[in-house]
């Protein structure tokens, strides 16, 4: 048995599941990347990822962390799934899907690459399904990793087969997706994506945004886990940048040692006019 997953922390629940349930055990594999947000490839092209790669440059040089090359590391996870499905003609594929863009666009990705394994690929959704807490309640998951291991068992029994049409229909949704090369893309159904605007979120990152000066991480963080709606830090911080060119949102970088220590605030409006420009420093 293969599994698939669409985060680390998802795989990291999923192994606990399979370590008490013999029948579960198998090789687990993920995606590194999120592929609800940022372009998908270079204009008019449906390999160059290099467009994406740069993309995600920008933000986490504004976090000042190290550059991820998650696209290439999601294509050779691809390639290592390939290459178990030739080796063992027997084995399934199972995808486990929760409800969220992330996931259903992994989906739609994976699936477009699998193609020519019909017929071996099957997939759990959980959409709209509920599952107890390890305090007793009943409670609908927006990630797997939410869901506590012994219930992944229930989660099991939804498997089914993706049938040749499903995947080829699947197929044409993934070509969609690049065609439409949206920086963002929201669930608004059953394995429903629609490309939304850049700006999409902005609203909700400037009312989670505090007036008082706070570094950059810490507030896309707590902006993140404030949003009804979830998208990724990278994605925040990429409209912080964008933000912050606009006006509405201040930045000022203080050299500490050897970093430079960005804080940032919401700018203050005063008879409409918006009091600060893109930069203020700190006294």
């Amino acid at each position: 048995m293969i599994h698939f997953v669409f985060s680390e922390d998802d795989a990291a629940v999923l192994r606990k599941a399979a370590e008490t349930e013999e029948s579960m055990q198998g090789q687990i594999f993920y995606f590194s990347d999120d592929y609800s947000t940022g372009p998908l490839y270079a204009p008019d092209t449906e390999t160059d990822i290099s467009y994406r790669t740069n993309w995600m440059a920008e933000a986490y040089g504004l976090l000042q962390q190290d550059v991820e090359t998650l696209p290439e590391k999601d294509m050779q996870v691809v390639q290592a799934v390939q290459q178990v499905l030739e080796d063992h003609p027997e084995e399934h594929l199972w995808i486990w899907m929760a409800h969220r863009s992330r996931d259903i666009c992994g989906y739609y990705f994976l699936t477009d690459q699998l193609i020519k394994y019909q017929g071996r690929v099957e997939v759990i959704y959980l959409y709209n399904l509920p599952f107890i807490h390890a305090k007793g309640h009943l409670f609908f998951p927006d990630t797997l990793n939410e869901i506590p291991p012994r219930e992944f068992l229930k989660a099991r029994k939804l498997t089914r087969l993706l049938s040749a049409a499903e995947m080829e229909t699947d197929r044409e949704e993934w070509k969609r997706l690049i065609s439409e090369n949206a920086t963002l893309r929201i669930a608004e159904g059953p394995k429903k994506i629609v490309s939304k605007a850049e700006n999409y979120f902005d609203n909700e990152i400037l009312k989670y945004l505090p007036s008082e000066w706070q570094k950059l991480r810490k507030a896309v963080i707590s902006i993140a886990h404030k949003m009804k709606s979830k998208t990724n830090e990278i994605f925040i911080t990429k409209r912080i940048q964008d933000l912050i060119q606009q006006g509405k949102i201040i930045v000022s970088s203080v050299e500490e040692g050897q970093r430079i220590e960005t804080d940032i605030k919401k700018a203050e409006m005063k008879q409409g006019v918006i009091e600060f420009s893109a930069s203020e420093n700190k006294k």
